[in-house]
């Protein structure tokens, strides 16, 4: 994007002498290159390296098995009602996968009744 501006720039300057609009030319081309070559090669060394897609997913399930017990402890604490307290704890586990299929079909029939 800058190079297409830089260049439309150096385009529009009519009044210098084709001896100086080669200079300026060529001036911003190496710009231009040197633009999109300096990052590329210094951010791979100043920049922390990125994880990988399994490393990522990874680290979110863990965030979400601390949440999830977190939220189980602070369930704990507070006092519901039987039926509430059993569904927000299948609904908790349901968060991190911990539920099966007949699980998850009890509880839709329970619900349907």
């Amino acid at each position: 994007m800058h190079g297409a501006v830089t260049f439309a720039l150096a385009y529009t300057l009519d009044l210098i002498s084709s001896g100086r609009f080669h200079l300026i030319l060529f001036s911003e081309a190496a710009l231009i290159i040197f633009s999109l070559l300096i990052p590329t090669v210094i951010f791979r060394f100043i920049l922390p390296r990125q994880k990988s897609d399994e490393e990522q997913e990874a680290a979110i399930d863990q965030v979400k098995v601390e949440m999830v017990n977190y939220a189980l402890s602070e369930l704990k604490k507070l006092y519901l009602p039987k039926k509430i307290r059993k569904q927000l704890k299948f609904d908790l586990h349901a968060q991190i996968d911990n539920t099966s299929m007949r699980d998850f079909l009890r509880e839709l029939r329970k619900l349907i009744k």
